[in-house]
């Protein structure tokens, strides 16, 4: 796994990833975010991996979206997708 994606599962979890053998959480997390389309997985991963604002995503042009707004709204979509999926393991939402 990149360093700096495990820096991210750090932020996002409070461990590593996986600190211990049990805690399957961030493997969970990454094969959703996998199941999800491109667009879908870019625009999440942009945001809260690479931890860019949308103003720096749309001048950058990383994505098709010209505007800060249009770009949430599809964002929000996404992270909508994901907790579908997420929703399905329930191993996902279990407290430690």
């Amino acid at each position: 796994m990149p360093l700096r994606l495990a820096s991210r599962f750090k932020f996002l979890f409070g461990s590593s990833p996986p600190a211990r053998e049990s805690d399957q959480r961030p493997e969970v997390f990454l094969q959703s975010l996998k199941q999800l389309e491109e667009p879908c997985r870019r625009l999440i991963l942009l945001r809260y991996f690479e931890i860019l604002t949308d103003e720096e995503v749309i001048q950058l042009k990383l994505t098709e979206y010209a505007n800060a707004q249009s770009l949430k709204v599809q964002r929000c979509k996404c992270l909508k997708k994901l907790a579908v999926l997420l929703h399905g393991h329930k191993r996902f939402f279990i407290e430690r």
